[in-house]
Protein backbone atom coordinates (compact mmCIF):
# COMPACT_ATOMS: atom_id res chain seq x y z
CA UNK A 1 0.00 0.00 0.00
CA UNK A 2 1.09 3.56 -1.05
CA UNK A 3 1.70 5.86 2.28
CA UNK A 4 -1.77 7.79 3.43
CA UNK A 5 -1.90 11.26 3.98
CA UNK A 6 -4.92 13.22 5.49
CA UNK A 7 -5.41 16.28 3.33
CA UNK A 8 -7.23 19.22 5.25
CA UNK A 9 -9.41 21.23 3.01
CA UNK A 10 -12.00 24.10 3.28
CA UNK A 11 -14.97 24.42 1.13
CA UNK A 12 -15.94 28.06 -0.02
CA UNK A 13 -19.61 28.20 -1.07
CA UNK A 14 -19.80 31.01 -3.81
CA UNK A 15 -22.15 33.53 -3.82
CA UNK A 16 -25.22 33.61 -6.25
CA UNK A 17 -24.36 36.81 -7.52
CA UNK A 18 -20.72 35.93 -8.02
CA UNK A 19 -21.92 32.51 -9.91
CA UNK A 20 -24.32 34.33 -12.42
CA UNK A 21 -21.57 37.03 -12.80
CA UNK A 22 -19.26 34.47 -14.35
CA UNK A 23 -22.14 32.44 -16.22
CA UNK A 24 -22.84 28.84 -16.97
CA UNK A 25 -20.78 26.47 -15.03
CA UNK A 26 -19.99 23.02 -16.67
CA UNK A 27 -22.68 20.85 -17.54
CA UNK A 28 -21.48 17.35 -16.12
CA UNK A 29 -20.45 16.35 -12.38
CA UNK A 30 -16.89 17.85 -10.91
CA UNK A 31 -16.08 14.19 -10.67
CA UNK A 32 -16.76 13.82 -14.44
CA UNK A 33 -15.21 16.81 -15.51
CA UNK A 34 -12.71 18.12 -13.16
CA UNK A 35 -10.41 20.48 -15.47
CA UNK A 36 -13.66 22.00 -16.67
CA UNK A 37 -14.59 22.68 -13.36
CA UNK A 38 -11.47 23.45 -11.53
CA UNK A 39 -10.70 26.25 -14.31
CA UNK A 40 -14.26 27.34 -13.67
CA UNK A 41 -13.69 27.89 -10.03
CA UNK A 42 -10.48 29.59 -10.87
CA UNK A 43 -12.32 32.16 -12.91
CA UNK A 44 -14.71 32.53 -10.07
CA UNK A 45 -11.63 32.88 -7.36
CA UNK A 46 -10.43 35.62 -9.17
CA UNK A 47 -13.55 37.45 -9.59
CA UNK A 48 -14.12 37.20 -5.91
CA UNK A 49 -10.19 38.61 -4.86
CA UNK A 50 -8.81 34.69 -4.20
CA UNK A 51 -5.30 33.87 -5.40
CA UNK A 52 -5.24 31.38 -8.28
CA UNK A 53 -5.71 28.21 -5.71
CA UNK A 54 -6.30 24.86 -7.39
CA UNK A 55 -9.06 22.51 -6.35
CA UNK A 56 -8.58 19.45 -4.40
CA UNK A 57 -9.93 16.91 -5.35
CA UNK A 58 -9.76 18.77 -8.85
CA UNK A 59 -13.15 20.71 -9.46
CA UNK A 60 -14.34 19.97 -5.64
CA UNK A 61 -14.68 23.31 -4.85
CA UNK A 62 -12.39 22.32 -1.69
CA UNK A 63 -8.97 23.88 -1.25
CA UNK A 64 -6.36 22.85 1.07
CA UNK A 65 -6.09 24.94 3.40
CA UNK A 66 -2.06 25.46 3.37
CA UNK A 67 -2.43 26.69 0.29
CA UNK A 68 -4.44 29.78 1.24
CA UNK A 69 -2.71 32.96 1.97
CA UNK A 70 -3.85 35.78 4.94
CA UNK A 71 -5.58 37.44 2.21
CA UNK A 72 -7.66 34.23 1.20
CA UNK A 73 -8.01 33.15 4.71
CA UNK A 74 -9.65 36.47 5.67
CA UNK A 75 -11.97 36.33 2.21
CA UNK A 76 -13.02 32.87 2.72
CA UNK A 77 -13.71 34.01 6.54
CA UNK A 78 -15.90 36.80 5.59
CA UNK A 79 -17.98 34.99 3.01
CA UNK A 80 -18.68 31.88 5.57
CA UNK A 81 -19.41 34.54 8.19
CA UNK A 82 -22.13 37.03 6.23
CA UNK A 83 -23.90 38.89 8.75
CA UNK A 84 -23.58 36.16 11.13
CA UNK A 85 -21.34 37.60 14.58
CA UNK A 86 -18.76 35.33 14.60
CA UNK A 87 -19.73 33.41 18.21
CA UNK A 88 -23.29 32.53 16.65
CA UNK A 89 -21.34 31.40 13.27
CA UNK A 90 -20.53 27.37 13.39
CA UNK A 91 -17.36 26.10 12.08
CA UNK A 92 -15.58 26.39 8.63
CA UNK A 93 -17.36 23.87 5.71
CA UNK A 94 -14.70 21.32 5.10
CA UNK A 95 -12.81 18.47 6.82
CA UNK A 96 -10.08 15.70 6.17
CA UNK A 97 -9.53 14.46 2.37
CA UNK A 98 -8.06 10.71 2.48
CA UNK A 99 -4.86 10.23 0.19
CA UNK A 100 -3.47 6.94 -0.74
CA UNK A 101 -0.57 8.30 -2.58
CA UNK A 102 -1.84 10.50 -4.83
CA UNK A 103 -5.60 8.95 -5.26
CA UNK A 104 -8.06 10.09 -3.04
CA UNK A 105 -9.84 7.68 -1.27
CA UNK A 106 -12.89 9.37 1.26
CA UNK A 107 -13.47 13.47 0.55
CA UNK A 108 -15.37 15.45 3.41
CA UNK A 109 -19.37 15.02 3.02
CA UNK A 110 -22.01 17.63 2.61
CA UNK A 111 -21.67 19.81 5.65
CA UNK A 112 -18.52 18.51 6.70
CA UNK A 113 -16.27 20.75 8.86
CA UNK A 114 -12.49 21.91 9.52
CA UNK A 115 -13.87 20.36 13.24
CA UNK A 116 -13.90 17.20 11.90
CA UNK A 117 -10.46 16.33 12.77
CA UNK A 118 -11.38 15.51 16.11
CA UNK A 119 -13.79 12.87 15.01
CA UNK A 120 -10.39 11.72 12.85
CA UNK A 121 -8.62 11.47 16.12
CA UNK A 122 -11.04 9.07 18.15
CA UNK A 123 -10.08 6.31 15.49
CA UNK A 124 -6.54 6.56 16.97
CA UNK A 125 -7.73 4.45 20.55
CA UNK A 126 -5.82 0.93 20.44
CA UNK A 127 -9.04 -0.96 21.36
CA UNK A 128 -11.71 -2.28 18.98
CA UNK A 129 -14.92 -0.34 17.92
CA UNK A 130 -17.57 0.18 15.11
CA UNK A 131 -19.07 3.60 15.06
CA UNK A 132 -19.64 6.10 12.84
CA UNK A 133 -17.67 9.53 12.20
CA UNK A 134 -17.64 12.42 10.64
CA UNK A 135 -20.46 13.22 12.60
CA UNK A 136 -20.99 16.88 11.43
CA UNK A 137 -21.57 15.73 7.75
CA UNK A 138 -23.93 13.60 5.90
CA UNK A 139 -24.43 11.34 5.34
CA UNK A 140 -21.42 9.49 7.93
CA UNK A 141 -19.23 6.84 7.11
CA UNK A 142 -18.67 4.01 9.33
CA UNK A 143 -15.20 2.69 11.03
CA UNK A 144 -14.35 -0.12 12.40
CA UNK A 145 -11.35 -1.59 14.74
CA UNK A 146 -9.54 -4.68 15.59
CA UNK A 147 -7.11 -2.20 16.95
CA UNK A 148 -4.72 -3.12 14.65
CA UNK A 149 -6.02 -1.72 11.57
CA UNK A 150 -9.24 0.11 10.69
CA UNK A 151 -11.78 -0.30 8.22
CA UNK A 152 -13.76 2.75 6.94
CA UNK A 153 -17.12 1.76 5.23
CA UNK A 154 -19.51 3.96 3.15
CA UNK A 155 -22.55 2.39 3.06
CA UNK A 156 -25.49 4.37 1.43
CA UNK A 157 -28.76 4.59 3.61
CA UNK A 158 -31.28 7.23 2.66
CA UNK A 159 -28.40 9.63 1.10
CA UNK A 160 -25.99 8.80 -1.21
CA UNK A 161 -22.13 9.57 -0.67
CA UNK A 162 -20.26 12.28 -2.67
CA UNK A 163 -17.59 10.15 -4.47
CA UNK A 164 -14.83 9.25 -3.62
CA UNK A 165 -16.03 7.11 -0.99
CA UNK A 166 -14.89 3.59 -0.44
CA UNK A 167 -17.32 0.74 0.30
CA UNK A 168 -14.19 -0.70 2.47
CA UNK A 169 -10.85 0.61 3.08
CA UNK A 170 -8.60 -0.67 5.44
CA UNK A 171 -5.52 0.90 6.88
CA UNK A 172 -3.26 0.20 9.74
CA UNK A 173 -4.16 2.06 13.02
CA UNK A 174 -0.50 2.97 13.38
CA UNK A 175 -0.59 5.06 9.75
CA UNK A 176 -3.66 6.32 10.74
CA UNK A 177 -1.96 7.96 13.77
CA UNK A 178 0.83 9.24 11.76
CA UNK A 179 -1.07 10.71 8.74
CA UNK A 180 -3.62 12.33 11.65
CA UNK A 181 -0.36 13.99 13.10
CA UNK A 182 0.95 15.95 9.82
CA UNK A 183 -2.80 16.98 8.78
CA UNK A 184 -3.03 18.60 12.68
CA UNK A 185 0.20 20.33 12.07
CA UNK A 186 -0.96 21.95 9.04
CA UNK A 187 -4.17 22.44 10.16
CA UNK A 188 -2.31 24.18 13.53
CA UNK A 189 -0.59 26.37 10.96
CA UNK A 190 -3.80 27.62 9.46
CA UNK A 191 -5.65 28.10 12.71
CA UNK A 192 -2.88 30.83 13.44
CA UNK A 193 -4.32 33.01 10.21
CA UNK A 194 -7.64 32.49 11.22
CA UNK A 195 -6.15 33.93 14.72
CA UNK A 196 -4.68 36.75 12.80
CA UNK A 197 -7.64 37.49 11.21
CA UNK A 198 -9.66 37.23 14.32
CA UNK A 199 -6.90 39.71 16.17
CA UNK A 200 -7.19 42.35 13.30
CA UNK A 201 -11.37 42.74 13.98
CA UNK A 202 -10.99 42.42 17.59
CA UNK A 203 -11.75 39.05 18.52
CA UNK A 204 -10.31 36.37 20.49
CA UNK A 205 -10.49 33.05 20.09
CA UNK A 206 -11.26 32.97 16.31
CA UNK A 207 -10.21 29.70 15.72
CA UNK A 208 -11.59 28.24 18.69
CA UNK A 209 -14.96 28.90 16.58
CA UNK A 210 -13.69 28.64 12.98
CA UNK A 211 -11.56 25.98 12.79
CA UNK A 212 -12.07 23.48 16.24
CA UNK A 213 -15.35 24.37 17.40
CA UNK A 214 -14.18 23.91 21.32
Amino acid sequence: MNKIALIPVIEILYPAEAKEAEGAAPNGSWQAEPEAWDAYLRRLNRRMGFSDMRSFPLGSRRYPVADLTQADVALAIDLHLGDTPLQESCGLFGGLVLMEGSTPILIPQCCGMLADVASWEVLKRPEAFAEPFCLEGHPCPQAMSDSVEVEIQCIEDREPFEMPAPLSYRVSRQSLCDALEDAKRVLNRFAAKVEIWGRERGYTGAADVLVYEK
